[in-house]
């Protein structure tokens, strides 16, 4: 099995350029609007959300608003505790070692590799380090960052075509389908969206409609070339022959975007090990993620 430790490396305050002050912020920017404070925490149990808190009063900015929460997981039948430990190392060596050991553990204890995350506080002062002791360690891995292979063109509409093997209800998927064609822009992805919300329609629905005479001429040509890519990958199953899945969504991936996006889709799979025979899929989400088996 081809496992991976996945190492994110942006912040979620990046997320379309939004920062804590927005929050922080809010009650003064709009006077006339409301706070719905949510206690329930679903994320962390008690016992990882206890220490978390703690460090985060230490260390608080003056604009932090206090928060009181509830540890749902901690509330369940089983109950959840969950657990913080707290390594000190003599060196940077030591420590990444130590990180690549236990991913090791974790792999070999039989946990899914798409659970392991290593969170970096400092690209460019760790990641060298950790990857030198995961490569000796035998732990493969993927970075997290802009050159994936998801993030490219081809990758973001093959990633699309697996999710809807998985869920063809995933409409996220659908709507990346249409907007990666080649001269669907913004206009022509409002003009569906609209046309969706007067209609009473989800958007997966335009795969099915018979009535797009309303929409624009590039509008309905984007909707069914999407519609002919995921009808070219339909009979996709998960213990299909790995041949097979591959040259399937090779012709989806030709259908929304050319052939050189083939061509780099092809790239990406020569890089799979000799003795890959099956294609499995597994849901996480909000993505689905081919697992190669041999």
């Amino acid at each position: 099995m081809r496992t991976i430790a996945r190492v994110p490396l942006c912040s979620i305050y990046f997320f379309r350029y939004a920062m804590p002050a927005g929050i922080q912020r809010f009650e003064e920017s709009y006077l006339r609007s409301t706070t719905h404070v949510l206690r329930h925490c679903f994320r962390c149990p008690q016992g990882v959300l206890d220490p978390a808190l703690r460090l985060l009063t230490a260390y608080a900015p003056d604009a932090r608003i206090p928060k009181d929460y509830i540890a749902v997981a901690s509330l369940a039948d089983p109950r959840v505790t969950g657990d913080v430990q707290r390594w000190y190392f003599r060196g940077w060596r030591r420590e990444a070692d130590a990180i690549a050991a236990s991913c090791r553990a974790l792999l070999d204890s039989g946990m899914p590799p798409e659970e392991i995350a290593i969170l970096l506080s400092s690209r460019p002062a760790l990641e060298q380090a950790i990857v030198q002791s995961l490569e000796a360690a035998g732990v493969p891995y993927e970075l997290s960052d802009h050159g994936r292979f998801a993030d490219q063109p081809a990758g973001r509409v093959a990633s699309a075509l697996i999710r809807l093997v998985v869920d063809p209800d995933d409409y996220v998927a659908v709507r990346t389908l249409v907007g990666a064609q080649s001269g669907i822009g913004p206009g022509t992805g409002n003009e569906i969206a609209a046309w969706l919300l007067t209609s009473g329609l989800r958007y997966g629905d335009v795969l099915s409609s018979p009535d797009l005479d309303s929409l624009g001429s590039r509008a309905r040509q984007s909707i069914r070339a999407a519609a002919e890519a995921i009808e070219s990958v339909a009979a996709i199953e998960p213990d299909n022959p790995i041949e097979e899945a591959v040259d399937a969504l090779a012709r989806g991936v030709e259908m929304i975007l050319d052939v050189d996006a083939v061509a780099a889709w092809q790239d990406y799979v020569a890089e799979l090990p000799a003795d890959v025979s099956r294609f499995l899929f597994t849901w996480s989400t909000p993505r689905a993620h081919p697992i190669w088996v041999a």
